[in-house]
């Protein structure tokens, strides 16, 4: 009893009487330092830093309906940093399309190339898209995005 007592005179000398053990607690919390990265981590946000500069960036998809009601989709993008040999856009309104090799792909496109349209997609559908980017003997796939096919009505 006299232990606890003893303990309890001494944290509200140490932090005061007035404001909440909680409001005590985030104020020792903050004032103690931010972990630092891992080795893996560093290692894994430079890698990607590289892979940003080889892959297409900035993915962006607008669609709408022309005036025959067709629908069509316009693709813009940042071409990689490191311009690679070609582009070309892939599509897939399928659920695991790309890995299953069921999507559509563009002509192959000049290595400065930041759009391209097409007519070629269904209404109401969900897509994924990506940008691919030639480097020496592979293809290097940006990050897919998605965007929904237009509702395009008589």
């Amino acid at each position: 009893m006299l232990v606890g007592l003893v303990a309890a005179v001494a944290l509200i000398a140490a932090y005061g009487s007035s404001g909440s053990p909680a409001a005590n607690y985030a104020q020792v919390r903050s004032t103690q330092p931010e972990p630092s990265k891992t080795l893996a981590e560093q290692s894994k946000s430079s890698a990607s830093r590289r892979a940003r500069k080889l892959r297409a960036t900035k993915l962006r998809a607008r669609t709408g309906c022309n005036s025959r009601r067709q629908p069509f989709v316009k693709f813009r993008w940042s071409p990689a940093r490191k311009r690679g040999r070609a582009q070309r856009v892939d599509y897939t309104e399928f659920f695991g399309g790309f890995s299953s090799h069921k999507f559509h792909k563009s002509r192959k496109l000049s290595p400065g190339k930041r759009r391209w349209r097409t007519g070629n997609i269904e209404t109401g559908f969900d897509y994924k898209w990506r940008v691919m980017t030639r480097r020496a003997h592979r293809w290097v796939s940006s990050a897919r995005h998605s965007f929904d096919g237009p509702v395009c009505v008589d």
